[in-house]
Formats: structure tokens, C-alpha cells, sequence
């Protein structure tokens, strides 16, 4: 893909002393899945601070817009899962699916969603230890979140497209060399279809 998507897993056992130093501000969302039921959350943007400030369940999602200087503090120990998502890339996303772009992402504050949990439960192991799943698995989850977000969160429609032929006989046959010869997992999507035209 074209632009980068970012996932991190972030954990502390005493949580934050003080709300953060506002985050970096760019074009782009920290969407936050919280692993573990946690003390009350404060976020902030522009110095403001969001109403609410509840309990976070497990499960329960917070999105951080990076060009309202974003700040956030967490008062016990937690453990959440972070994705960092451009707008570049949401637009990327609408524009190959035929969709119509997104302003922004919107999801109630500390909202429980089920569907993002169960994404994170695949990509829990593959952050741990990213070897035996392979690349390959890995930019499958990674973009079946990325998905995800786009249209649950952003609202992006896919446009059902009909299909006309699909791959012409010598890009199947070179995929499935690669593909045969990468079964370690050790080869991504777009190094497939790069060599794919």
C-alpha cells in the first residue's frame, strides 16, 4: 500500500502520573482498543477537556483526531492496542472500493465494539512474535483493520464493483510461484503484486 498503517500494543502496569504532552500534530487518528478494564480515561483536544471520563471496558474504543493536539491521561494500569491511521490512507481506502471519502472517524467514547476486538485477537499473537505467522498474515490483518475502521468508523461505503476477467494466466502462474517458494510467510502482498504488474 501506498501509505503506512501503524499498529502498537502499549501497557503499563502504574499508569500515567500526569495527562501527555499533546501527540504530534498531523493528518492522521490513533484509534485505541483497550485489552484490559481500566481506571477512568481524561482525553483532551485543543486543551479541552472531552466529556467523560468512565471506566474503560475491555473492548471499549477511544479515537484521538491528531490535528486537535490530542492529550489523554489514563489513571491505573492499562493495556490497549493502538492503531495510527492516516487520512492518506482512509482516502486511499475509499478511493480503490469507489467509496465516497471521510471527514473523520466517530465512535462513541469508550464504546464497547466486539468486531475490533475480535481483529485484535489475531493480531495480539503476530505482535508478539511476528515469525511463524509470516508477513504475508500479517498485512492481511493489518489491512482487514484498516478496513474496518474505515467503515465502521468513518462511515466509507465499498461500491459492490463486477468483476471482468481477474488475473491473466502468467500472473496467476507467478503468483503461485512466489507464493510456493515464500511458504515461510516471509513475502508481503505488495511484493506479490508488484511482481504481478
Amino acid at each position: 500500500r501506498k501509505t503506512r498503517l501503524a499498529v502498537t500494543r502499549l501497557r503499563s502496569e502504574n499508569g500515567l502520573a500526569d495527562r501527555t504532552t499533546p501527540f504530534q500534530c498531523e493528518q492522521a487518528f490513533v484509534v485505541q482498543l483497550h485489552l484490559q478494564c481500566v481506571a477512568p480515561v481524561k482525553l483532551w483536544q485543543h486543551g479541552e477537556q472531552i466529556p467523560g471520563d468512565a471506566a474503560q471496558q475491555e473492548g471499549s474504543v477511544n479515537i484521538m483526531d491528531l490535528e486537535q493536539d490530542p492529550a489523554m491521561h489514563v489513571g491505573g494500569a492499562f493495556d490497549l492496542l493502538q492503531f495510527y491511521v492516516p487520512r492518506a490512507a482512509l482516502d486511499e481506502f475509499a478511493d480503490e472500493n469507489d467509496g465516497r471519502r471521510c471527514e473523520t472517524l466517530n465512535w462513541p467514547l469508550g464504546k464497547v465494539d466486539a468486531g475490533l476486538k475480535n481483529l485484535a485477537s489475531c493480531l495480539l499473537p503476530v505482535l508478539e512474535d511476528p515469525g511463524p505467522a509470516g508477513e504475508l498474515y500479517v498485512d492481511h490483518l493489518v489491512f482487514a483493520a484498516h478496513a474496518y475502521i474505515a467503515r465502521n468508523y468513518g462511515g466509507i461505503r465499498v461500491v459492490p464493483s463486477i468483476v471482468r476477467g481477474g488475473l491473466a494466466p502468467w500472473q496467476l502462474h507467478r503468483a503461485t510461484e512466489m507464493l510456493k517458494a515464500n511458504l515461510d510467510g516471509q513475502i508481503s502482498l505488495s511484493q506479490v503484486a508488484q511482481e504481478c504488474k
